[in-house]
């Protein structure tokens, strides 16, 4: 299978912050997901959430030549810049956490 320059990029950003989620949250289960004719996109699910708490994270080119790509929720709302997959990891783990309600 061969990939495009776009989604082979669009790829090794996914696998940069695919390992700092692993690093931020080792309970996330985290998968790439490559389907034929369709942009790649990693899959977040916490567990602890029981499949509610799920989110698909996408990265779309630059606007401009000189900026970075960046990574976006699955509504297409930016998360952050392509170079920062640490603060894009964190930003996911906070979206996808399981807060316990005090009674």
């Amino acid at each position: 299978m061969s990939i495009s320059d776009g989604q082979g990029e669009a790829v090794q950003h996914l696998e940069n912050l695919r390992l700092a989620l692993n690093t931020t949250d080792p309970a996330l289960f985290v998968r790439l997901v490559r389907a034929q004719g369709e942009p790649p996109y990693l899959h977040v699910n916490n567990p602890a959430g029981a499949d509610r708490f799920a989110e698909d994270i996408g990265v779309r080119p630059a606007q401009v030549p000189e900026d970075p790509h960046r990574y976006v929720w699955s509504w297409g709302e930016e998360i952050t810049s392509v170079t920062t997959p640490e603060i894009a990891a964190q930003r996911v783990r906070n979206v996808l956490a399981v807060h316990q309600q005090q009674m």
